[in-house]
């Protein structure tokens, strides 16, 4: 998944790839930032990174992501809070 607007939540989706599960790009000045996600699954069995920011810019890969086959790691960048998937929680 290839984002490249603004202000996207990218959440619970499940991301085949054979280079970068997720990524965000700056194609046009502006564009590219202030996207979250949260609650994702990147199979890559690949060179890649799960979770690609190119720049990262004012992008946020939550810690609730995995990844899985990504030779290069986890994500480019150091992962935020929350710390849970969501579907984990209980409300009270």
């Amino acid at each position: 998944m290839d984002i490249k607007g603004n202000g996207w939540v990218v959440d619970f989706n499940l991301g085949n790839s054979l280079r970068d599960g997720f990524q965000t790009h700056e194609i046009i000045e502006g564009w590219g930032k202030d996207n979250v996600f949260r609650n994702n699954t990147a199979a890559v069995n690949g060179p890649g990174f799960g979770y690609s920011l190119t720049p990262e810019l004012t992008n946020r890969v939550e810690c609730s992501n995995t990844a899985t086959g990504a030779a290069e790691g986890v994500s480019n960048v150091a992962c935020e809070g929350p710390w849970r998937r969501k579907h984990n929680l209980t409300s009270s």
